[in-house]
């Protein structure tokens, strides 16, 4: 799987995600796919996630840097989790690669 820059997705990868028309903020890739890869991620979300089909082969795993943009306090909404599935790396952009990597 690759960036539209060309780059290849690894785990830690820090990325810009983009969640809403001119809306950004800072993540890092804990997941690929489906058991391809996967590192310092809640073993109870991806497990759940796999159950109920939302992780694909093709997906990437998210977890927010920082404070979560998705996060809101209204009771009229569901809770929102630290991590996003993406299932297309359409108008991600690749910011640096993990140290570790």
């Amino acid at each position: 799987m690759k960036y539209r820059c060309g780059t290849e997705v690894m785990l830690g990868d820090e990325v810009m995600v983009e969640y809403g028309p001119g809306r950004k903020s800072l993540a890092r890739v804990v997941a690929i796919g489906l058991d391809q890869a996967v590192k310092n991620i809640d073993s109870r979300f991806y497990d759940w996630a796999k159950k109920e089909q939302i992780i694909e082969r093709t997906s990437i795993v998210v977890e927010w840097l920082g404070n979560n943009p998705l996060k809101s306090s209204d009771p009229k909404y569901a809770p929102v989790g630290p991590y996003m599935t993406l299932t297309s790396l359409s108008s991600e952009e690749f910011v640096r690669r993990a140290a570790s990597a």
